[in-house]
């Protein structure tokens, strides 16, 4: 085939040739040499472009195939999201999973008169590690190395072993008592404390220990190293949430848009309260789900300054409509600790010492809840005002 190709070139380039001489010859004949240079340029130029499109339909009709893959289309990309957080099978057979770490927070462990002490460790010291404490509210059975047995389960405050000073020896420590003692807290909670007991049972190493049980079956775990000038890590309380049986049933039991096990471990918010700081804004559109006062201008997160303040339970109704009502914080709410009183719809951000007085319509029943992360006491009080 390459052949008879080529011998079809030169054969083009010989009728080229052969026309190129009649072309002289016919010209010679006319005797017309000045119109005849014309027309001979104009017959050499299209031979020699005849000539070279000939060549150009040879060569690229003779060139080799090129074997071309088949085109590949490219995988498509997809977002890979973020695995959600699931609670583990270890900590579903604890029953518990770490929910919140504080740092640099201040506590007090002074007993409160409703106290019940363990005698015997005042008495002599911790030279037994156990000491059965009862009080109206539970029997708790304390341990020198941070753990409580109270109806039937254990709770572990610490990881260390703990020395408690019998009450001759206190004047070692220059503050207080080393006492262990359980006693009712608000809310329907219980306090387990071992207050200025000497960690790894080293005089230089005072601390305190307290594990609040929650009325829901959550505990917190407190701790203050002031006496020994702090400790590496800050750590100043761990929280922990009772996995209930309902959250390995309903992925979402507040009904937020947020999986329970995301609220635990991710977000530290409440998984059985839909707006977690009580702002007004449930969590699953909160940006700030913690903290009910982003901006700290006072005003929840979920209103506007003229929303606020132009509540009817701010501004009243007729006097004869209305019971007019005080509400006294009598100690403040000191960050990290945070605390909003909602009546009906409106939620209150409790701080400094004050007071609130509300214009409630005669005759109507508010919701009123308390919001808080249970980090402090609060201690409000309800008057009737004029």
């Amino acid at each position: 085939m390459q052949r008879a190709l080529t011998l079809f070139c030169l054969a083009g380039a010989a009728i080229s040739l052969l026309a190129l001489l009649f072309g002289f010859a016919w010209d010679s004949v006319h005797n017309h040499l000045k119109a005849s240079a014309r027309k001979r340029i104009g017959i050499f130029e299209a031979l020699i472009v005849a000539t070279l499109a000939m060549r150009a339909i040879v060569y690229g009709s003779t060139k080799a195939p090129i074997n071309t893959p088949p085109r590949l289309s490219a995988p498509r990309r997809t977002r890979s999201m973020p695995a959600q957080p699931q609670f583990t099978a270890e900590g579903i057979a604890a029953g518990y999973v770490l929910w919140r770490v504080g740092t640099n927070e201040t506590w007090s462990f002074v007993a409160p008169t409703n106290a019940a002490f363990a005698a015997k460790w005042s008495l002599r010291g911790a030279a037994d590690d156990t000491a059965l404490i009862t009080n109206e509210a539970a029997s708790v059975l304390m341990d020198t190395f941070g753990g409580a047995q109270i109806d039937g389960r254990t709770y572990n405050a610490a990881d260390f072993q703990m020395g408690v000073l019998p009450m001759a020896n206190w004047p070692l420590l220059g503050q207080g008592q080393s006492a262990a003692w359980v006693a009712n807290a608000p809310c329907r909670s219980l306090f387990v404390t071992w207050q200025n007991i000497l960690a790894g049972r080293d005089l230089a190493a005072p601390a305190s220990v307290q594990l609040e049980l929650l009325s829901e079956g959550d505990y917190i775990c407190r701790y203050d190293w002031s006496l020994a000038g702090g400790n590496e890590s800050n750590v100043t309380s761990r929280s922990y949430y009772r996995i209930r049986p309902d959250d390995l049933e309903e992925p979402d039991r507040d009904g937020d848009g947020v999986p329970t096990p995301t609220e635990v471990m991710e977000l530290h918010t409440d998984p059985g309260l839909a707006d977690s700081d009580g702002d007004g804004i449930g969590d699953g559109s909160d940006p700030f789900p913690l903290d009910p006062d982003s901006n700290g201008d006072g005003i929840p997160d979920g209103m506007t300054a003229s929303e606020y303040w132009s509540h009817p339970l701010w501004t009243g109704g007729q006097p004869w409509d209305v019971s007019c009502v005080a509400i006294r914080l009598n100690e403040p709410v000191v960050p990290p600790a945070r605390a909003v009183l909602v009546i009906g719809e409106l939620p209150i951000i409790l701080t400094t010492n004050a007071v609130y007085r509300l214009s409630l319509d005669k005759g109507v029943r508010y919701d009123v809840r308390l919001v808080t992360n249970h980090l402090a006491p609060v201690n409000l009080s309800l008057e009737r005002s004029e």
